[in-house]
């Protein structure tokens, strides 16, 4: 398989709680969070240099 960075690179990403449905991890928020709320927040990461959401 290739690297999808360089060597001596590195990415970062998040998962939320709220997407993987894990109640250890979930903030308050997440449990009203909607559609819009994501895609807040994947335009933030996106905007910020994230490399997955």
């Amino acid at each position: 398989m290739a690297a999808i960075v360089g060597e001596g690179d590195w990415m970062w990403g998040l998962q939320l709680p709220v997407q993987t449905l894990t109640r250890t991890l979930v903030d308050p928020w997440e449990d009203e969070a909607g559609v819009a709320d994501l895609v807040a927040v994947a335009r933030t990461a996106d905007r910020l240099g994230a490399g997955f959401v």
